[in-house]
């Protein structure tokens, strides 16, 4: 019997148990993917805070409802926990922690902010979208397997179609930069066309 095989079978027969290291906007979305598609999963977070949202059955997302997550936590389906001992428990591990994700994530944050708190969604029911056109990073060091990372994210400039976000990503406890970029959005309407950013919403990236 081929090693892997064992995992195989169990995946298939949906008895495998699959943790998720990172539960933000990335990870979230992940683990109902992987609840959806019928398999236990274990969520993993250095965020305590997260955690006891999630354990409350409060989503943070503005896409995932509450509802679901307290669902799926009293169906036996998803738990949610910031110890990563816990890590041997999972058949498979899926882990989403570069760079792309940490910046990303940090704009994500800086939108639902922009919005008023309200969510992302507000700005997209008005049928305005931001789309990624380019990113770029200047790698300086190395993150380790259990560091606590810190992305400062900020509008470095904003066009009449557009704006490009920069960051900086650092370790917490020593303060190294750990790298820098910046990410360049165009704004699209409802038809997927380039278009001039909403004079309300100019105003908020500006102030």
């Amino acid at each position: 019997m081929h090693m892997f095989q064992p995992l195989q079978q169990a995946i298939e027969k949906r008895t495998a148990v699959v943790g998720v290291v990172g539960l933000g906007y990335v990870g979230l979305p992940l683990v109902r993917a992987f609840v959806t598609a019928g398999f236990r999963t274990l969520g993993l977070d250095v965020d305590q805070r997260k955690i006891d949202l999630l354990r409350e059955g409060t989503s943070y997302i503005g896409h995932i409802r509450s509802e679901w997550i307290a669902a799926c936590q009293e169906q036996g389906q998803f738990e949610a926990t910031a110890d990563m001992a816990r890590l041997a428990e999972p058949d498979a591990i899926c882990s989403h922690g570069d760079i792309a994700d940490w910046s990303e994530g940090a704009v994500a944050w800086f939108r639902e902010r922009l919005a008023d708190r309200r969510g992302y969604a507000l700005i997209e029911d008005e049928g305005t979208f931001f789309a990624v056109t380019d990113v770029s990073a200047r790698y300086v060091a190395p993150a380790r397997y259990g560091d606590r990372i810190r992305v400062r994210t900020w509008i470095s400039a904003v066009r009449s179609r557009g704006m490009t976000v920069s960051y900086r990503v650092s370790n917490v406890a020593t303060g190294q930069l750990l790298c820098k970029g910046q990410t360049t959005y165009v704004c699209l309407g409802q038809d997927n066309r380039v278009m001039a950013i909403p004079v309300h919403w100019a105003a908020k990236l500006l102030s």
